[in-house]
């Protein structure tokens, strides 16, 4: 039997590794969102639906914070699906929130739960006897007195093996619902719930995720609406749900909704108070605009009162000046009369009468200074005056319309302006009032709640709330369901299972991901790696089939049969049959006819994957595709909704940026097959991503160690119900991997028992005339290529559209060409001198010479010096594939052509437009950074230049950062820390 003081002490170790690895990481991340709609209010939270502009990665019920146009919130995430986000915050910031920022801390929850069992040592051997008892995997005989279960036929009567699942679930004291996708998980949990709620027995049923919760509620609540246990308001959901059916259609099961029966006059009340209160704060709103504008209106007459004293005191200022021109006018005339005489006099006579010629001269030039000085500035004030004139009148004006609004504000609010701060602070004290009464009526609520909680029958919330909602009733349960338990992490579920006395029922399916580790430590991947199936040694078909606690729910309702005999014949063994319904799971489209496997193989283009320098894979060409497909199918209407899932965010990002583009992402569900789990769409797209391009490994490859492929496989091709289209690289991936190889043998399966399309089909190919006729125009304006929006180009007809581009540049072109050749840079030389000259940005990334092999060595350094001399940004990036440009951060081209090499090859480039997705190409390819991982920088290495020796250093990536390391490695290891540059 396995001890808590062994296991707890483990798990403390275990959370912390986890903490110290998302600190070190991205534990803690600023997620901006966008295009937030209220979707409801409950227990008195506002819950929104927002776009992610990136992956945000939180546990349900993460506690996080919102910014709002500079205002700060405490929200709850309830639910990341994709691309959206569930949140719900403590205000209203009205139905619609245009941008806002996530906050959020990940390691939060974790801290919390490490402190709960630090606090839990001294009393574990009693707290925790049941989760022992589970995590010894041991199942005893609980139905001692023989009865047998209870529970209605309706609206739909179990099959035998839900029958047996049920039975075991009565009966044992751990009992194992083995349920693959589509087997009828939460029906079967709904009749063991009432089956237990019969028997007199209460119930906690969790998951680690809301969508889970609500699922499985929704289900038991319309198994049992007619029955005392949802009209007395004993079924209750613990925390805000993520679905709003729920709500609506049971409204029973919601909490607040329970205790406002119970104290109806005290939520009558309160609802009378929060209306009142609302009004104030319409008015105090209304106050800000009021007192917005009589401060508007007291700077207008402020303004226009300076204006009209300056009216005043320029005339005074000219008349002032004009007494003064006239006077040295006067002065001057009488002094240039002197002159004559003195001119017209002799010596003798200049020396009786003091008539000095210079002196007088002198002085006629000073006061003709004097008076140039003055009627330019009598000038200036006349046209000063005109100005302040002019303004005087515009200020007159706005006071005047000003003090218009303001008389009519004031009488809308019946308010004058002396009553106005009056008015203010009886309204704030009466909100004050309210607000003092509302949060008694709330304790007195919390109190009624706290009852019907401790009254209830059944309690469904996530694991997470078990440990960290003040509400979590102190009484135990008979009973803990675990729905989805392959994602749920070992302590959280040790924790839940503390709350029962009498048996666990585990439903889920080993066939399925298990839990998301971070840290690498030992300690942390045996407790948060792992599900509870390794705990209870269930990995294998084998092993489930020879194991009496599990029971197999063994027929499928959600899918096609030729989508369901891929998961029955690659990962269960044919232990599943097809329910006689689903062959009526039939979706026609001008695509694929009826087949429900369909291959859109990309081989006869080619195209290549890249990767982040740190990150995932991704595939522009391949995202077209998926995204095509699913446009096609919107456009014929096949379908209104559609998935599309890959194994890395970075392509299912990408993919949601083109949809966006596109016009089509609002009927769309886009993730990666990790977040995808517990889904289901009529038609899910399958992108592989796989090309040429990076190392030969996927993450659907189940040769190499450790590998998820088949569970990432299972889960991605079970959630359609009519289609899958799997989107790959046959040639590649054949070439690539063994031919044992699962996602090989899966695309057999496929061609075997559907159709294979060529992705030219989604992608038009164009034709034009070839490069040289416009190269000729280069210095001049060429005819623009008329380009209708994504396209695929061949070596013939790239270079006119490719031309036609970037004249249309307005500022900037970026390429990415890891081969430079003076033949074709040449052609191009020129060109880009005219974009230069016109103040356009151009910006090349291309290998260093080293790298390029043959005489291109030597050209590239040529070209990069003649790029660099005419003003072009020029970056060295080690080990660099990608063929890209990119036109004033909206048009990309992307393929297999080396612009600044190509000669004669045959090569395919695809064009695209769109903001968003080019956006995210130019984030991906971290073409918006300067210190990225193998970008060659213009310092010589210290250590060789001690040698004699000329060689750069280099941006790379250790296990503590990015540094700088010399380009000769391994010959030279001299390294320096980038934030420092000290020797390292």
């Amino acid at each position: 039997m396995i001890k808590s003081t062994k296991l707890i002490p483990e798990f403390i170790q275990a959370l912390q590794q986890e903490i110290d690895a998302l600190k070190k990481g991205k534990g803690g991340n600023i997620v901006k969102v966008f295009n937030g709609r209220l979707l409801r209010e409950t227990s008195g939270l506002f819950v929104y639906l927002f776009h992610l502009e990136n992956f945000l990665t939180a546990i349900d019920d993460t506690p996080a914070e919102i910014e709002v146009n500079g205002t700060r919130c405490p929200c709850q995430i309830i639910s990341v699906q994709g691309m959206e986000v569930q949140i719900a915050l403590e205000r209203s910031f009205g139905q619609y929130i245009a941008e806002a920022k996530i906050q959020t801390n990940l390691w939060f929850l974790l801290e919390m739960l490490r402190k709960k069992y630090e606090e839990s040592l001294a009393n574990a051997g009693t707290k925790f006897k049941m989760s022992d008892t589970l995590f010894s995997g041991v199942a005893t005989d609980i139905n001692t007195d023989h009865v047998e279960p209870e529970y209605t036929l309706i609206p739909s009567p179990p099959n035998p093996s839900q029958k047996a699942a049920i039975l075991a679930s009565f009966k044992k004291s751990l009992a194992i619902t083995w349920g693959p996708p589509g087997t009828g998980k939460t029906k079967t949990i709904a009749k063991v719930v009432e089956a237990h709620l019969n028997a007199g027995r209460r119930i906690l049923l969790v998951s680690h995720a809301n969508t889970a919760v609500d699922e499985a509620l929704e289900d038991i609540a319309q198994q049992l609406k007619s029955t005392p246990f949802y009209q007395e308001g004993k079924l209750i959901r613990l925390g805000v749900p993520h679905k709003t059916t729920l709500e609506k259609e049971y409204p029973l099961v919601i909490l607040d909704n329970i205790a406002a029966k119970l104290g109806e006059s005290l939520a009558l009340e309160k609802g009378k108070l929060l209306e009142e209160r609302n009004q104030i704060d319409r008015f105090l709103q209304s106050f800000e605009e009021i007192i917005s504008v009589k401060s508007r209106l007291d700077k207008a007459i402020q303004d226009r009162d300076a204006y009209k004293e300056l009216l005043i005191e320029i005339p005074e200022r000219v008349s002032a000046a004009k007494n003064d021109l006239q006077q040295d006018e006067n002065r001057r005339r009488v002094n240039r009369e002197k002159l004559i005489k003195a001119n017209n006099a002799g010596i003798i006579k200049r020396l009786f009468t003091g008539l000095d010629p210079v002196k007088i001269q002198k002085e006629i030039d000073r006061l003709s200074v004097a008076i140039d000085s003055k009627k330019r500035t009598i000038a200036e004030l006349e046209q000063k005056f005109k100005e302040a004139q002019s303004v005087f009148e515009q200020k007159q004006r706005d006071a005047r319309l000003l003090s218009d609004s303001f008389t009519k504000l004031l009488a809308k609010f019946d308010l004058s302006s002396e009553k106005l701060k009056t008015e203010k602070e009886a309204r704030e004290k009466r909100r004050d009032t309210i607000n003092s009464r509302i949060s008694e009526i709330d304790k007195a609520l919390e109190e009624i709640q706290k009852q019907v909680l401790a009254e209830a029958k059944l309690v469904a919330t996530t694991l997470t709330k078990t440990f960290t909602s003040k509400q979590f009733p102190d009484q135990p349960f008979d009973v803990l369901i675990v729905d989805e338990s392959s994602m749920a992490p070992l302590p959280h579920l040790y924790w839940a299972t503390s709350k029962a006395t009498l048996s666990v029922n585990i439903v889920g399916d080993f066939k399925q991901l298990p839990p998301i580790c971070v840290s690498e430590d030992a300690m942390a991947q045996k407790w948060l790696g792992r599900s509870i199936f390794n705990v209870l040694g269930i990995n294998t078909v084998k092993e489930a089939r020879d194991d009496n606690r599990v029971s197999l729910l063994d027929t499928q309702y959600r899918m096609a049969p030729e989508i369901a005999g891929v998961p029955n014949r690659f990962f269960y063994e044919g232990l599943l049959s097809d329910a006689p319904s689903t062959k009526e799971l039939i979706l026609n489209d001008t695509l694929s006819d009826e087949n429900s496997l369909v291959v859109v193989d990309t081989s006869t283009i080619n195209p290549w994957c890249s990767r982040l320098s740190i990150g995932g894979r991704f595939n522009i060409y391949s995202a077209l595709v998926s995204a095509s497909v699913a446009r096609k199918l919107f456009e014929e209407n096949s379908v209104d909704r559609i998935g599309i899932v890959t194994p890395y965010r970075a392509q299912a990002r990408l993919i949601d940026k083109i949809a966006r583009d596109w016009g089509i992402r609002d009927g769309m569900r886009i993730n990666t097959v990790h977040s995808f789990q517990g889904g289901e769409e009529p038609v899910i797209v399958l992108d592989c991503v796989e090309g040429p391009g990076v190392s030969k490994w996927s993450m659907l490859d189940d040769q190499r160690p450790d590998s998820d492929a088949p569970l990432l496989l299972n889960v991605a091709l079970t959630r359609a119900k009519y289609k899958v289209f799997l989107i790959a690289h046959k040639k590649y991936i054949y070439s690539s991997l063994k031919k044992d190889s699962i996602i090989i043998r899966v695309i057999d399966y496929f061609l075997e028992q559907g159709i294979e399309i060529s992705s030219e089909m989604l992608v038009d190919n164009y034709l034009a005339n070839d490069f040289e006729k416009y190269a000729s125009a280069a210095l001049g304006v060429a005819s623009r290529v008329d380009i209708d929006g994504t396209a695929l180009f061949t070596e013939k007809n790239f270079w006119p559209a490719f031309i036609s581009d970037i004249q249309s540049a307005k500022e900037s072109l970026v390429i990415m060409s890891p081969f430079a050749s003076l033949g074709r840079a040449g052609r191009m030389m020129e060109f880009f001198r005219v974009m230069l000259g016109n103040g356009i940005k151009i910006r090349v990334y291309t290998r260093p010479p080293g790298q390029q092999s043959g005489t291109l060595s030597e050209h590239a350094e040529q070209v990069i010096a003649q790029l660099e001399a005419i003003g072009a940004k020029v970056v060295q990036r080690k080990s660099m594939h990608q063929k890209v440009a990119i036109i004033d951060d909206r048009i990309a081209w992307e393929g297999s052509l080396n612009i600044l090499s190509h000669r004669d090859t045959h090569e395919q480039m695809r064009r695209f437009e769109g903001e968003n997705a080019v956006k995210e190409i130019i984030r991906n390819l971290e073409l918006d950074q300067d210190e990225v991982v193998g970008n060659v920088i213009k310092k010589l290495c210290p250590r060789c230049l001690e040698k004699g020796l000329e060689r750069e250093m280099v941006i790379k990536k250790g296990r503590y950062g990015t540094f700088l390391g010399c380009s000769s490695f391994p010959e030279c290891r001299y390294t320096e820390n980038l934030s420092r540059r000290g020797r390292a």
